[in-house]
């Protein structure tokens, strides 16, 4: 746990999970405490930000793999089930 001013070396990972609201309440304070002091780290987040943004935007228009790729997929799958299954 962190003490709600601790000094607190703020990664990538904690960005991250800063991002995706995967934080504790005194870490979401921390890191907002050090992204108020830290322009460096402010546009770290921010690229993360825009990252996440084209990455759902991205998923959002309509994505069709080509039936080539689906049947070496679906091949792969069924070859491996029973080597999965012999295996245990």
């Amino acid at each position: 746990m962190l003490a709600p001013y601790m000094k607190y070396l703020i990664t990538s990972n904690d960005l991250l999970r800063y991002l995706y609201n995967e934080v504790s309440v005194l870490e979401k304070m921390a890191i907002e405490h050090e992204l108020a002091r830290n322009q460096a780290l402010k546009a770290e987040l921010e690229s993360y930000r825009d990252t996440d943004k084209q990455i759902c935007e991205a998923l959002q228009e309509e994505f069709q793999p080509a039936a080539c790729n689906l049947d070496a997929i679906l091949s792969y799958s069924r070859n491996n089930r029973f080597q999965a299954e012999f295996s245990r």
